[in-house]
């Protein structure tokens, strides 16, 4: 929770990140994506808001 102007809040932030292995079979990541990762990353932004917004629902006592 942060603090502005006596004011409580909470603030969320999503990073996205692929791992892969490389030629040699070592772990690798990344933040970049390729094009057939763009649905994949669709739903995990999709199911991360939802989330998020319940979390921030719930920290502020609102239930919808």
């Amino acid at each position: 929770m942060k603090d502005r102007q006596g004011n409580k809040f909470s603030v969320y932030t999503v990073a996205f990140e692929r791992n892969y292995k490389d030629r040699d079979g070592n772990w690798k990541s990344t933040n970049s994506m390729g094009v057939n990762d763009i649905p994949k990353l669709q739903l995990v932004a999709q199911e991360a808001y939802e989330y998020l917004v319940r979390k921030n629902n719930e920290d502020n006592g609102n239930n919808i």
